[in-house]
């Protein structure tokens, strides 16, 4: 696990428009007791990270840090330029 600072998980949940850690927990597949896990160990797993950055087209260090880009380089997201 690496340990990383739980606005991921706030990051996460601006980025899928959820009001609720159990509407974020549906979005990334997760049960709701795993993100309690989480937040009391204050640690994400970092092959979590990279799942739901690659199944969402999201890039790991935004995700990580809010630094970067917001969605990885190889997808087209729709965004007018």
């Amino acid at each position: 696990m690496r340990k990383v600072n739980m606005s991921v998980m706030e990051r996460l949940a601006l980025h899928f428009g959820t009001k609720t850690v159990d509407d974020l927990c549906k979005k990334i597949d997760i049960p709701a007791g795993t993100y309690g896990y989480w937040r009391w160990k204050g640690k994400v797993p970092m092959r979590t990270i990279i799942k739901i950055a690659h199944d969402h087209g999201l890039n790991v260090d935004w995700i990580v840090s809010g630094e970067g880009e917001k969605y990885s380089n190889n997808e087209d997201h729709g965004e007018a330029v």
